[in-house]
């Protein structure tokens, strides 16, 4: 920073290196302790069940094989469509920290114009975009959440109508579907 021509500190600048410096040092640091381990552990239980499911009922196991990619697609969808939210709204907390800065710097001028609480118009629309942002958002990723709701609600019955016609069929006993269906529950 201390190499750095002065011209090169606008607010926006500013407002970045604020931004970076407090907020996405915290998200690697989060991203790697708290969500990388889940993340595999998710992976290798799902990858366990699929195979104990289809060592105990092929068809069944075919049945979690079949819903598994339709809920990826459902789930990358709603996670491309919540990045895309998040990088707009990064956008406005980044206008917002460029003008709170702003606000600070000019707190002397303000109080002398009786704005000191207030605040300054520009502050107030960068608050105000940034609330518009994040309604936009929430109401982009409402479908594609649904959606992968749906799959995994619609997958779980379709797992109950087959275990309960493998066990009226005589194929299970109940021991066998309730285990089942259980493995079900905790792969979907």
């Amino acid at each position: 920073l201390s190499v750095l021509p002065l011209g090169w500190f606008t607010t926006e600048r500013k407002a970045r290196l604020a931004r970076a410096v407090t907020a996405d040092v915290s998200h690697v640091a989060h991203l790697a302790v708290v969500t990388g381990g889940p993340a595999i552990t998710s992976l290798l239980v799902s990858a366990t069940i699929l195979a104990i499911t289809f060592a105990v009922e092929w068809r069944m196991g075919l049945l979690f094989a079949a819903i598994a990619p339709v809920a990826f697609l459902a789930l990358r969808r709603s996670a491309r469509i919540a990045d895309e939210s998040v990088i707009l709204l990064e956008k406005a907390n980044t206008e917002i920290a460029g003008r709170a800065i702003e606000f600070g710097q000019a707190q002397p001028v303000f109080r002398a114009a009786g704005l000191g609480e207030s605040g300054s118009i520009p502050m107030r629309e960068a608050l105000e975009a940034h609330r518009q942002t994040y309604r936009e958002g929430m109401n982009r990723s409402m479908a594609p959440d649904l959606m992968y709701t749906g799959v995994v609600v619609a997958g779980l019955a379709a797992i109950v109508v087959l275990g309960a016609y493998l066990l009226l069929d005589g194929s299970l006993t109940v021991a066998t579907t309730v285990a089942l269906l259980v493995l079900a529950v905790r792969f979907i």
